[in-house]
């Protein structure tokens, strides 16, 4: 299954948890994009999401990125046939934002197990919508799963930078990095 990540503007840091479940994602056999939209008009984002055609758009946003994503994913759920998903810290701390209009899942905590997990579930067509950490729409009614247990830290896989840089290649040059973890 392919899942693209969608991300606005790199910042000039690495996205640890954006490269983390990429890793995850591949490592469970999956493939992984991430499309940078800064500078696109919304219909060169909707022709590059088109071409690359993703069965799973992801988003994993802070505060304050929320609104460009919700309005960027309704405009692509009415173009394409495609689950978005959307994690990270704003999710987490504020999960009512599945309510908004294409929004299909939210992921609540830690990523790094649940949203493989996820994955290959709807690759093996199997019902997913008791997966743990996850809170789903489906047919207008809220899904709120519980928060499952936490990665042991030992267990994770390198980041996958080769998504970032390829993405934005203005991360690897003057010799300096920045994360944000």
């Amino acid at each position: 299954m392919k899942v693209l990540f969608i991300l606005k503007d790199s910042c000039m840091q690495e996205r640890l948890g954006i490269m983390l479940l990429s890793s995850w994602i591949k490592k469970s056999g999956h493939s992984c994009e991430l499309l940078m939209t800064e500078g696109l008009s919304v219909d060169e984002i909707i022709g590059k999401v088109s071409d690359i055609d993703p069965r799973i758009l992801a988003y994993s946003i802070m505060t304050g990125e929320h609104a460009y994503y919700l309005k960027l994913n309704k405009k692509l759920k009415k173009k394409l046939a495609v689950f978005s998903v959307f994690g990270g810290a704003h999710p987490t701390f504020l999960p009512d934002m599945i309510e908004y209009e294409g929004v299909d899942a939210c992921c609540l905590g830690e990523g790094d197990l649940a949203f493989p997990e996820l994955v290959n579930r709807m690759e093996q067509g199997l019902d997913f919508y008791d997966v743990n950490n996850f809170w789903f729409k489906v047919n207008g009614e809220i899904i709120k799963n519980e928060i499952g247990p936490l990665v042991n830290m030992e267990d994770l896989p390198f980041p996958d930078r080769d998504l970032m840089y390829k993405a934005d290649p203005r991360l690897g040059r003057g010799g300096i990095k920045s994360s944000m973890t």
